[in-house]
């Protein structure tokens, strides 16, 4: 007799094709941070905020706040 499993999109075994778009999400995730990532270091306004780990610094909401926009986040 075989397992019966449930195919749940969040937890457990996926099928094939949720499997696939999970992939991909994480893919273009990981893409979208590393880019990120690449811009913070490209702008040298923002290396003192960043070093000081200062969330109110308004050059730096600013820089978040047109990255979100461009990247339709």
């Amino acid at each position: 007799m075989s397992e019966h499993i449930k195919s749940v999109f969040l937890y457990g075994k996926p099928t094939r094709i949720k499997l696939d778009e999970l992939l991909k999400i994480q893919k273009l995730y990981t893409q979208l941070i590393n880019t990120y990532i690449e811009l913070l270091l490209n702008n040298r306004n923002l290396y003192l905020s960043i070093f000081l780990n200062d969330k109110k610094d308004s050059v730096a909401r600013q820089f978040e706040k047109n990255q979100r926009n461009y990247d339709g986040l």
